[in-house]
């Protein structure tokens, strides 16, 4: 039987979310640079009905200046990465008793994210409208790869490789090499 989580109505200007099912933690960007984020864990994996009281005590960080634009959540919900229009990418550790935000990237807004936790190096992707893309070893907090050319609408690992997909055109980037 398939179940429906509803999520009651959030008093914020939301304007990209992410979701990590497996910590069952939802992160929501707003249009004013802030995210919040919820921990679902005691409705989404224990199948408590009582949601309300998860949705009222977010925990929120203000991270941008003007709109989230993309967002990528970790499998095990522990990373953040959001790109906003004030033309940066930063990284967020959830996992500690104040969140710790380091910037990546500055000088173009972020067109498409992808996080890849599950390998021996997290690996994050990020397409800018300038149309580069950048391939970040996140154990380091540096650039592993770069390119231009490419407009990416979308992004995702798999197999060892990085799938871009854009205007016309699909791109596999093998990692290995």
């Amino acid at each position: 039987d398939a179940q429906m989580l509803e999520v009651p109505p959030l008093a914020i200007d939301a304007s990209v979310c992410a979701f990590s099912a497996r910590a069952a933690r939802l992160a929501v960007g707003t249009r004013s640079g802030h995210v919040h984020h919820y921990d679902l864990a005691p409705v989404w994996l224990r199948g408590k009905r009582s949601q309300s009281e998860i949705f009222l005590l977010p925990r929120s960080i203000a991270l941008h200046r003007g709109r989230v634009r993309r967002m990528a959540l970790s499998e095990d919900g522990r990373l953040l990465v959001t790109g906003g229009s004030d033309r940066l990418l930063k990284l967020t550790r959830l996992d500690t008793e104040s969140p710790q935000v380091a910037e990546l990237y500055r000088g173009s807004e972020v067109d498409a994210l992808a996080l890849d936790t599950t390998g021996p190096v997290p690996l994050l992707a990020a397409a800018f409208k300038d149309r580069s893309l950048v391939l970040w070893d996140l154990s380091t907090g540096k650039a592993r790869w770069s390119a231009n050319g490419y407009e990416a609408d979308s992004m995702t690992f798999h197999a060892g490789k990085l799938v871009v997909s854009g205007k016309e055109r699909i791109a596999f980037v093998d990692l290995a090499s």
